[in-house]
């Protein structure tokens, strides 16, 4: 299971995730990711192929990943902050 919430400021929007990033959730993250200003990953327990893949590809769209975990981090290819 995943879950997604939005916090938005005035000045941005997050999508803070929970749980696990699994090929049954991408689409819908796919779906809210747009217009997101970042992604909170810190509470994201396990990503398969499918979902490091999309993590891959919004990292590279410009979106910044924040709180990763250490082996998350590596999956995607993200140098340390």
């Amino acid at each position: 299971m995943l879950r997604i919430e939005e916090e938005k400021t005035e000045a941005a929007r997050t999508l803070r995730l929970d749980g696990r990033l699994v090929r049954e959730w991408v689409e819908v993250l796919r779906e809210h990711v747009e217009g997101a200003v970042e992604l909170d990953l810190a509470g994201v327990t396990f990503a398969d192929a499918a979902g490091v893949e999309l993590l891959r590809r919004l990292e590279a769209r410009g979106v910044p990943l924040r709180g990763c975990s250490p082996f998350l981090r590596e999956q995607i290819g993200l140098r340390a902050d």
